[in-house]
């Protein structure tokens, strides 16, 4: 699982990361977490790949690099600051 206790889920996890994890309030289920992904697709906020595999095909969800890259930025700044 792809799971960073002090930040979240890192970017490249799995839909299954989030409903096994319990990481995102209130979706439990595979078609809950899949219908948000959907909409922050729509917003630019994520992009899902979907991943073939011998089994089942997996789906990655990706952040987009320039919200990780404003995530840091501010982190980086807000320490700098104490």
């Amino acid at each position: 699982m792809k799971f960073n206790y002090t930040r979240g889920l890192l970017n490249g996890f799995s839909l299954r990361d989030v409903y096994h994890g319990k990481h995102w309030s209130r979706l439990n289920t595979p078609d809950q977490v899949s219908s948000a992904v959907r909409v922050l697709e729509e917003f630019g906020w994520v992009r899902s790949e979907i991943i073939k595999t011998p089994g089942r095909n997996s789906v990655k969800v990706s952040i987009h690099p320039q919200l990780l890259n404003d995530k840091f930025k501010e982190r980086g700044m807000n320490e700098k600051t104490k």
